[in-house]
C-alpha cells in the first residue's frame, strides 16, 4: 500500500493518506449518485471465470512518479441516462470528495462503464 503525501501548511510534521482510504472515499462518492455504483468489487472466496475479461477491482488507486493519485473506477450506471454526463458527474464527485477529505485533488479520475442496469 502506498501513501499519498498531503500538503502540510503548518510545518509541524508530514501527513499522508493511504491509497486504501482514497479507495473508500471514491467508492462512497460514487454511491451518492442516484443509480450509480462501483462495479467489480472482489467477492470473498469467489473467482469470476467464464468471462473473456474480468474487472477485479471496482476502485483502484495508483501513484504516479510525481506522487499524484490516479483513481480508476469501474462503475455500473442506470440505463436511460447520458453516459457522458453520468461519467463527468462521477469524476466531479470523486474529485470533490477527495479534496474535502484530505486537501488534495487526484491528478486523474478515470471512469470505465462496466455495466448499464436497466
Amino acid at each position: 500500500m502506498a501513501i499519498l503525501a498531503i500538503h502540510n501548511y503548518s510545518r509541524l510534521g508530514k501527513m499522508g493518506i493511504n491509497t486504501e482510504a482514497l479507495r473508500s472515499i471514491a467508492s462512497k462518492a460514487v454511491s451518492e449518485i442516484p443509480g450509480a455504483s462501483v462495479y467489480g468489487e472482489k467477492e470473498k472466496g469467489k473467482k469470476k471465470r467464464n468471462n473473456v475479461f474480468t474487472l477485479n477491482e471496482g476502485v483502484r488507486v495508483t501513484l504516479n512518479p510525481e506522487g499524484k493519485a490516479i483513481i480508476f473506477l469501474n462503475v455500473s450506471i442506470p440505463s436511460g441516462n447520458n453516459v457522458s454526463d453520468i461519467c463527468l458527474l462521477i469524476q466531479q464527485k470523486v474529485a470533490e470528495a477527495v479534496s474535502l477529505s484530505c486537501d488534495t485533488i487526484p491528478m486523474e479520475v478515470k471512469v470505465r462503464v462496466a455495466k448499464i442496469v436497466g
